[in-house]
């Protein structure tokens, strides 16, 4: 379950920022092509921020599509579950513009 040492990594950074101040809140922006489950998400910061001034704060996760680029025809698409080719010519010679991170 990658989304723990996600939660982790998020809780880190969002203590430092917070520096003691309580915090509400919690948005993070995920492509795609990352496989996060958000309620998984959700449950693990849960969890790392136990008796942190970030106990009770809410996650939201915002998912950036997954878009790509053909370099056989140029076409750019939205894409949302593998095999990552291209819906118009079919190759698999693409370049990722989003979602990866």
């Amino acid at each position: 379950m990658h989304e723990m040492a996600l939660a982790e990594a998020i809780l880190d950074v969002v203590l430092q920022i917070a520096d003691g101040h309580p915090v509400r809140e919690v948005r993070v922006r995920a492509g795609a092509l990352q496989r996060i489950v958000p309620e998984s998400l959700r449950f693990c910061f849960e969890l790392a921020a136990a008796g942190t001034s970030a106990a009770v704060a809410t996650v939201t996760v915002d998912e950036t599509p997954a878009r790509i680029l053909c370099h056989e025809c140029q076409a750019e698409a939205e894409l949302t579950t593998p095999p990552f080719m291209c819906g118009r010519c079919g190759a698999s010679n693409v370049e990722y513009l989003a979602g990866t991170s």
